[in-house]
């Protein structure tokens, strides 16, 4: 699992769980092109599986 922005991957997220649900707190630091594309709604998460490794499940961060 990791962060892309329009590109390469920009954060990965290690320890992530191996199963059907769980969590994962962190923090990670964003230049501030990345911090601008963030509040823009242009970075998103990925998360590949075996069964599709370019990408099962993609998510676009958003503030709430």
């Amino acid at each position: 699992m990791h962060f892309h922005d329009a590109g390469p991957v920009i954060v990965p997220l290690t320890g992530f769980p191996v199963s059907k649900s769980g969590n994962l707190q962190g923090k990670a630091t964003l230049t501030a092109p990345q911090g601008s594309d963030l509040a823009a709604g242009l970075i998103y998460a990925m998360i590949h599986t075996q069964n599709y490794s370019a990408g099962e499940i993609q998510a676009t961060l958003v503030k709430q």
